[in-house]
């Protein structure tokens, strides 16, 4: 009953979208409730399905996997035009479950951090699929958490583990923009009074309490 009228409707569409009984074109079903439905119904519905994939016992085969990337472009789309909305933010639902591939999920949620000034919904569960995949990609990953940060710097605490990660390979990076990227973030924690993350420089890590 807390996603309300909207949301259990948007919820019954997703799952005739997977199975490919309704498109996601102008005029469709799908498409008139993301352009009419109010803010709270489109968010409970990318949180359905993220929930979807994280909740299911069978594979997902790669043409119901393709139907979300194809929804996520077209409400990453739509929120470029409109303006941002709380929708965006809950595509943490889909990041972390690791379904998708790592450059098309790190890229999403990079164009989705710039709609919402860095608000996520799933921070720290995003964190920890950030640092699996900043070796790989160590410049964009970096420039998510400096906005994610940016946004919540009063739960800086609740990420140091994942944060050490990410800020040392980024460090180690032979990328020709990572390290500096690291620098700033670590020296914009550390004017917050998060000065332990000064100590990777050194390459080691100090908490704030030590």
């Amino acid at each position: 009953m807390l996603d309300g009228p909207s949301g259990l409707l948007g919820q019954h569409l997703l799952q005739q979208y997977w199975r490919g009984k309704i498109a996601l074109t102008p005029g469709s079903l799908l498409g008139d409730f993301f352009l009419f439905a109010e803010e709270r119904g489109r968010r409970s519905a990318i949180i359905y399905s993220g929930r979807s994939l994280r909740d299911s016992t069978e594979l997902v085969r790669p043409e119901v996997l393709q139907r979300f990337v194809e929804l996520w472009d077209h409400r990453l789309k739509a929120a470029k035009a409109e303006g941002a909305s709380g929708e965006i933010s809950a595509f943490s639902w889909w990041f972390f479950t690791s379904y998708f591939d790592d450059e098309w999920a790190l890229n999403s949620l990079h164009k989705g951090l710039k709609l919402t000034g860095g608000k996520l919904d799933l921070i720290m569960e995003s964190l920890e699929r950030l640092a699996r995949v900043a070796e790989k990609y160590p410049a964009t990953v970096v420039e998510c958490v400096q906005m994610i940060t940016n946004a919540s710097p009063e739960y800086v605490e609740l990420w140091t583990l994942d944060l050490v990660k990410i800020l040392s390979t980024a460090l180690k990076s032979n990328d020709s923009t990572a390290p500096s990227a690291a620098r700033k973030l670590i020296d914009d924690l550390g004017v917050r009074g998060h000065l332990g993350f000064r100590n990777l420089l050194n390459g080691d890590f100090i908490t704030d309490g030590e």
